[in-house]
């Protein structure tokens, strides 16, 4: 009996569409508009479809210029070897260590 919501999440997957900023993160622009107007329940022509697709874009090339050419590892590298950030990781993963010490999860559950 627990592995049926499980096993209707997994098979449900299959139905679902992506979604449209991963679309236009890939540059399919026309996929994400048509889903973006399923979920709008707007024709792709409306400008609000159109205004939150250049919105999207907008953010997608501010996020490329952020981050420009650099991989994966190259983030990772300058997450640990700045001082600043080294600290601010480690303050996240220690909030998330005590908060699950203290068991507050089993409560909320």
């Amino acid at each position: 009996m627990q592995a049926l919501p499980a096993v209707l999440l997994f098979g449900s997957m299959f139905y679902c569409k992506e979604s449209p900023r991963w679309l236009a993160r890939k540059d399919r622009w026309d996929e994400a508009s048509a889903v973006l107007s399923n979920v709008r329940a707007l024709p792709s022509s409306h400008p609000y479809v159109q205004m939150e697709l250049r919105e999207m874009q907008e953010q997608l090339d501010h996020e490329r210029a952020l981050i420009g050419g650099a991989s994966f590892m190259d983030l990772m590298k300058e997450m640990w070897t700045i001082p600043g950030n080294r600290k601010r990781a480690i303050i996240t993963m220690w909030l998330m260590i005590t908060q699950q010490m203290t068991g507050t999860n089993a409560i909320n559950y």
